[in-house]
């Protein structure tokens, strides 16, 4: 098991959070200036129940234990402070414009109103976004909508346009802003070092803009430069691998596998091409050395039988993208060389987020046939 680093609090197991947390003094409970300052720290968790055939121990990041309830947050907290400190944009004067399959839009959404900027999210008209674009919209922003069948390029393509005729428009890029993978080196990196106490050998995540991947990658390989790296893809669409055309893909997983190049991982590529363990990488034919090591491809059906699992098993309700994460993870870690390793892998967004997902059919109309619809919620029938 992981030790704690020096003059870090030990990992709670069973009755030993509470008791911890009631010891607290309030000296010891922090004061956030803002939302934004929320951002991080999110909790690592061993998963017991679903490793039952590992050699290796599984650790999760708990990545949707934020307010904004996604790893997005990160970004889009990095993103828009990053430029406010260059100058770049103020509240009241620039109006935010991002590109979104959903979760960077929710967040982006969640800091513009705490900062006072108003925004603008671009996102596919598909069924499944429903709770994203409910969540949007309560936070103030405005939400246009793109043509799904275009993909990636296509809510892109309409948020580029906006930003050009939008007086004050400032459009974050998340699929190619460096802000992005700087959020995960100066935040997600440090927190799994810290609290795997530098014994993590393995990091196992799937990639929407390659951002996580490639900031973790950076600064754990710094330090550690043997961390194994494994980037999930979806299996109906396995572009970065360099197995499929790049291009819109149906599948299941939302949020990776998005069919198109990933500026920030090239970014990461090239400008750590010089390393000895770069080259020796490129010589042996990895695709983007110093970032991604291994390739895991995860099939929709298997993603979201895993995150069913890890619901009923491990008491973790997470979304598609997740569940592929961790079936990749697991298979690893069943592997005879993997034996007393320490593999974390990230969860980026909790299951709450995909009730209108086909993965909660069942569910829904369960909830539909035996709960009563809500006449009472109706303004005339307030009391």
């Amino acid at each position: 098991s992981i030790a704690p680093p020096a003059g870090a609090a030990r990992m709670a197991g069973s009755g030993e959070m509470s008791e911890a947390m009631s010891s607290m003094t309030p000296c010891e409970m922090s004061v956030a200036a803002s939302v934004a300052g929320t951002v991080g720290q999110t909790p690592l968790v061993r998963l017991n129940r679903v490793t039952k055939d590992c050699v290796a121990e599984v650790y999760a990041k708990l990545e949707f234990v934020t307010v904004g309830g996604s790893v997005k947050d990160r970004i889009a907290a990095h993103m828009i402070e990053a430029a406010e400190a260059r100058g770049e944009i103020k509240p009241g004067q620039n109006v935010l414009i991002e590109a979104s399959s959903g979760n960077t839009g929710v967040s982006v959404s969640m800091i513009a109103a705490a900062k006072g900027y108003k925004a603008i999210i671009v996102m596919p008209r598909k069924p499944d976004m429903v709770e994203r674009y409910m969540l949007c919209r309560a936070y103030g922003a405005e939400v246009q909508l793109s043509d799904a069948s275009e993909g990636a390029k296509g809510f892109m393509r309409i948020a580029e346009e906006i930003a050009k005729t939008k007086p004050g428009g400032f459009l974050l890029r998340q699929f190619a802003n460096p802000d992005n993978s700087d959020a995960h080196a100066v935040g997600t990196g440090p927190e799994i070092w810290s609290q795997t106490s530098g014994r993590v050998d393995v990091v196992v995540a799937g990639a929407g803009t390659g951002g996580t991947l490639s900031g973790i990658a950076r600064f754990l390989k710094q330090h550690k430069p043997d961390v194994h790296m494994v980037c999930v893809e979806a299996a109906e669409s396995r572009v970065l691998a360099g197995k499929d055309a790049f291009r819109p893909a149906s599948h299941g997983l939302v949020g990776i596998s998005v069919g198109i190049p990933l500026p920030l991982i090239d970014r990461e590529v090239e400008h750590a091409s010089d390393t000895a363990a770069a080259m020796e990488a490129s010589e042996h034919g990895v695709k983007y050395p110093a970032v991604i090591d291994e390739f895991a491809e995860v099939p929709s059906s298997k993603g979201i039988a895993m995150a069913k699992r890890l619901a009923e098993q491990e008491g973790l309700s997470v979304g598609p993208s997740s569940g592929a994460a961790c079936a990749a993870a697991l298979e690893i870690a069943a592997q005879p060389e993997r034996q007393g390793q320490t593999i974390v892998v990230i969860f980026p967004s909790a299951g709450s987020r995909y009730f209108q997902h086909p993965m909660h059919d069942r569910l829904r109309q369960e909830a539909a046939w035996r709960l009563p619809q809500c006449n009472y919620c109706s303004p005339e029938n307030w009391r």
